[in-house]
């Protein structure tokens, strides 16, 4: 069946036809056969998808083919893709490891571009595919960082968790434990718990508890001692987790239950939640007193549930409303109305209205009219006497509503302005501007003011013409420059037509626009119709976003040319038959910046065209980006066939993204070596076999801010490595941060091995936090913190648990004082 055509070029007409390319394909036999045959099956509604102009993005379409591919087991189409040069294999590396195709993994692993990195081995582990990770184990065992368990444990992927434990000692960092209880996944905590010793933060049970994992708070709270910080609570509150809230409540009462908690559970419509929040806990609408006892402040408590009950009617939560009106004498505000109005929720309004006092704002009516609630408005119409403002009409014009509009229209003298008109007439909403114009005719002003042109230049951006049309025909109406600039861009042809018929004026901003789009239909006419022509930044955007039937347009009718952005940037974004195009008829060429970013951007064959057929060459940033974002091939094309080099830059950024064959060839091959950076990016990111490379091959050395990066990241398996191996040690910032995070092993691990220790903020924030476990772990072990700056970071959350320790541990601090001072 063929494709139609829609203006598209010759080329995509004729491979649009599925017909057509099978006939072709099943004279091909091999490899290229077998590719051209599963082509067919795909290759027409990809073609629809992504082509606009004469296959300009074909590296799109290929890509696509290549997932399909992937997904569907055809090696056989993957290697005629790689052979041919069509699709860059970096990315086919990464959706083998996504879907698990074994197979290809093989076939690619050996591959000069196709670099197999930690990252890839991280997707496969992360996807749950066991067996692509035991490949690459046995076959390059050093791609692995403590991320590959850690992806696997949040997914739930127990079995590639149980290989990672059994065969690879880069272990996991807290996050995998925290990510798996998040996602619900018991067997895995339970895995983690038993078998290895990273354990996890408080962050397990908070999120375990957001997320409604029941059983993961209970397992947590039986056979981990780290605990939750008030978050756990408040999330399952705010998420109407009721049973985590009782469970929480019981086994956790120090948790403090902030107002705002009690509040989002009622907006949120939990009203069991609310109510048992409510009936057992008061501290959000309490103060604390100079002994730190807690007091209702009944002023608190009453603005505390007016806000309640106004956000409970907002989102139409009867129950709540209900109950806090039957319950409490706070009441509520006009806003409880106005939003129950604004959102539809007659059942409140109507409660609101027979049983409270406090009524309404002309803003229930006007929002209600935005919305197009016509019972509500009725209702408020005849039930209310606030009544409503021009913005009624306004709203319920621009968005649509023409029932809501006559109704206003036949039972409010209120009105409307201009805005009605020209929000509807923008929108497209030609029965309400019919309406409006034969309703309220002085609508239109006389002169047109400013205001009024730029609204109808809005009318003709939208591509209105139905609505243009009707207005012209009623009163005529001015549009500047701008509707017509706009129009042209969006391709609105036969907008531009009309404007142009009603002698409007233009700028070569219109043809500029439209040549950026690709709108070869409104090009042709401006250029036919029109004299204001176009500037150099037409063709310059049209080769920015490969718009080759436009180019090609431009240069053989136009006279504006382009500069070299033409072709730097249609090098950047790959579109080779542009460049080849430009480079064959045009003079401006291009600059470094041509193959600089195709080498970024990884355009093997834009690379390839350029240094064969242009003098421009590049800069030392080409092999840089590549290395960067792990272009291996690209690596070593520039490599052996140009003389510009690279910088330090480098393998920095190639050991910072973990990309060990990068390392090792940018080590073997070049001699621009790397900085501090290199090392401290591998090693503070958890790519401890890049750091291991760097460490065993390279001089340069790290500094102090790769421990301090581990430690940030929970990367204890690191942590070992750069004290046991390397000589740079840290700063107080790693006991410091490690407390911030709340990793008391790596605490417990940095007071043990390390001497710099911490400085006060670690006690601080930890007491801040409520992590009681640590700030016993500081209190009695380290002596850098201050327990009364302690006690006052404390507060400030109110982490009461944390204030009666501190508090207690000063007294016994005092009484030990008073006693050593006591004369003998």
């Amino acid at each position: 069946m063929a494709l139609p055509a829609d203006n598209r070029g010759p080329v995509t007409q004729v491979l649009g036809d599925e017909g057509l390319l099978q006939l072709i394909t099943s004279f091909q036999g091999g490899v290229r056969g077998a590719a051209g045959q599963f082509a067919t099956m795909h290759w027409a509604r990809l073609m629809v998808k992504h082509f606009e102009d004469d296959m300009y993005n074909l590296k799109d379409v290929a890509s696509r083919l290549v997932y399909l591919a992937l997904k569907e087991g055809r090696v056989d189409v993957l290697q005629a893709l790689y052979e041919d040069e069509i699709a860059p294999m970096s990315k086919a590396v990464a959706l083998a490891a996504k879907v698990g195709n074994l197979a290809a993994i093989e076939w690619l692993h050996d591959k000069p571009d196709a670099d197999i990195n930690a990252k890839i081995v991280n997707a496969a582990a992360a996807a749950g595919h066991v067996d692509v990770v035991r490949f690459r184990h046995e076959n390059y065992p050093l791609d692995f960082t403590f991320e590959a368990m850690g992806n696997a444990a949040e997914n739930g992927h127990l079995d590639v968790v149980r290989f990672l434990h059994e065969h690879r000692t880069d272990g996991c960092s807290k996050n995998a434990m925290d990510d798996a209880a998040k996602n619900g996944h018991l067997d895995v905590v339970q895995f983690l718990h038993e078998h290895r010793t990273e354990g996890c933060s408080r962050r397990a049970m908070g999120c375990a508890a957001a997320e409604g994992h029941l059983d993961v708070v209970q397992f947590l709270h039986q056979y981990r001692t780290e605990g939750c910080s008030a978050s756990a609570l408040h999330d399952a509150a705010v998420a109407g987790h009721l049973e985590i809230v009782r469970f929480l409540h019981k086994h956790y009462p120090s948790l403090f239950v902030t107002m705002e908690a009690i509040g989002n559970a009622a907006e949120n419509g939990h009203s069991e939640v609310f109510k048992f929040l409510y009936q057992h806990r008061d501290e959000g609408y309490r103060t604390a007193t100079d002994n730190d006892h807690l007091m209702v402040d009944d002023e608190r408590s009453e603005a505390c549930f007016v806000r309640v009950l106004d956000e409970a009617a907002a989102f139409g939560h009867l129950d709540v409303v209900k109950f806090l009106h039957f319950n409490r004498s706070d009441g509520c505000s006009t806003r409880a109305m106005d939003k129950a109005a604004k959102n539809g929720h007659f059942s409140v309004l109507r409660f609101l209205h027979e049983h409270r006092t406090e009524g309404c704002t002309t803003e229930a009516m006007d929002k209600a009219a935005t919305y197009g609630h016509l019972q509500i408005i009725e209702f408020l119409h005849n039930q209310r006497t606030e009544g409503c403002t021009t913005d009624a009409m306004d709203g319920a014009a621009k968005e649509g509503h023409l029932e809501v509009v006559c109704y206003l229209h036949e039972h409010r003298s209120e009105g409307c302005t201009t805005r009605a008109l020209t929000a509807a007439a923008a929108n497209g909403h030609l029965d309400v501007v019919r309406f409006l114009c034969e309703s309220y005719p002085d609508l239109i002003p006389i002169p047109q003011t400013e205001t009024f042109t730029t609204a109808m230049d809005n009318v003709a951006t939208k591509g209105r013409l139905d609505v243009m049309q009707f207005l012209h025909q009623h009163r005529v109406i001015r549009y500047s420059a701008r509707g017509m600039k706009c129009a042209a861009t969006n391709g609105h042809l036969e907008v531009v037509r009309f404007l142009h018929g009603l002698g409007t004026d233009c700028t070569t901003a219109a043809l500029d626009g439209a040549a950026a789009n690709g709108h070869l239909n409104v090009v042709e006419f401006l250029h036919t119709h029109r004299a204001e022509g176009c500037t150099t930044t037409a063709m310059d955007n049209a080769a920015k976003f490969g718009r080759l039937r436009v180019v090609r347009f431009l240069h053989y009718h136009r006279h504006e040319g382009c500069t070299t952005k033409a072709m730097d940037n249609a090098a950047a974004a790959g579109h080779l038959r542009v460049v080849r195009f430009l480079h064959q008829h045009r003079i401006e060429g291009c600059t470094t910046n041509a193959m600089d970013k195709a080498a970024t951007n990884g355009h093997m064959r834009m690379v390839q065209f350029l240094h064969n057929h242009r003098q421009e060459g590049c800069t030392t940033e080409a092999m840089d980006k590549a290395a960067e974002h792990r272009g291996l091939r690209m690596v070593r094309f520039l490599h052996e066939n140009r003389k510009e080099g690279c910088t330090t830059r480098a393998m920095d950024r190639a050991a910072s993204h973990g990309f060990l064959s990068m390392v090792k060839f940018l080590h073997e091959n070049r001699t621009e070596g790397c900085t501090e950076a290199a090392l401290d990016g591998s090693a503070g990111r958890g790519y401890l076999s890049v750091a291991r490379y760097l460490h065993e091959h390279r001089s340069e050395g790290g500094t102090a801010r790769a421990m301090e990066l581990a430690v940030a990241y929970g990367l204890s398996h690191v942590l070992q490595f750069w004290c046991e191996d390397r000589r740079e040690g840290c700063t107080v910032a790693a006991m410091d941060d490690a407390a911030w995070f709340g990793n008391i092993d790596i605490v417990r691990y940095l007071h043990l091995h390390r001497h710099e220790g911490c400085t006060p903020i670690a006690l601080d924030n930890a007491a801040r936090f409520g992590d009681l476990q640590m700030v016993q772990f500081l209190v009695e072990n380290r002596s850098e913190g201050n327990i009364e700056s302690a006690i006052e970071a404390a507060l400030s959350r109110d982490q009461l648990h944390i204030v009666r320790y501190l508090k207690q541990r000063l007294e016994e601090r005092v009484e030990c004082i008073s006693l050593e001072s006591w004369p003998r």
